[in-house]
């Protein structure tokens, strides 16, 4: 997601009395996402007809392949633990608990690295 920031600046002096005085005023707008601001769009829209939609369709398209890449690396993590202590579990069945202890921590410290990529 990008973020978008627009502002505007205004300067215009006033007479109080005697005193002339200054005026300075900002105003930012911060917009945040994959959308732009609803003027924004209309103003796309206005500037090239079926721009609005062609925008409002690569946000949706965005969210879904988010969506999707944070499934796979769900069923990573699933597949990862699990095959770590499913190796893990044949090892001791052999009698080798070092194999074990390696299949099992091995599958956790794969899960614990993916995990840092979905959150």
């Amino acid at each position: 997601m990008a973020g978008k920031g627009s502002g505007r600046r205004q300067h215009r002096q006033q007479q109080q009395g005697h005193q002339q005085v200054s005026v300075y005023e900002e105003q930012q707008v911060v917009v945040w996402g994959p959308l732009p601001a609803p003027e924004d769009l209309a103003a796309y829209e206005a500037a090239q007809p079926g721009t609005g939609k062609r925008i409002m369709e690569s946000a949706d398209k965005e969210a879904w392949h988010r969506r999707l890449r944070q499934l796979l690396l769900v069923i990573a993590i699933l597949l990862a633990v699990s095959g770590g202590v499913t190796i893990g579990a044949l090892l001791l069945w052999r009698s080798e608990p070092l194999g074990a202890g390696i299949a099992l921590a091995s599958g956790t410290l794969v899960a614990y690295a993916l995990r840092k990529q979905v959150v």
